[in-house]
């Protein structure tokens, strides 16, 4: 399979339509050091799916990922 790849959304104002953003303005929105987590965070939740999918004899195509964060600031899947 080719290396995973990571696209960045953000949900549009008062809808559920994603609007795709850059690198550098997702950075200017949340931050370098964000957008670095989240990207860690998604390549490896993908790698486990891929192994605990390809262990039972499945294909993991592709996923999706939603990250928010909580009145506290923590992140959550």
């Amino acid at each position: 399979m080719p290396a995973a790849a990571t696209a960045l959304t953000e949900a549009a104002r008062g809808g559920v339509r994603l609007r795709a953003l850059g690198e550098d303005e997702a950075a200017r929105l949340i931050g370098s050091e964000l957008v670095r987590r989240l990207r860690h965070y998604t390549l490896a939740l993908y790698s486990h799916g891929v192994h605990h999918a390809d262990s039972r004899g499945i294909i993991l195509a592709d996923t999706k990922f939603e990250f928010g964060r909580l009145p506290g600031g923590d992140l959550i899947l």
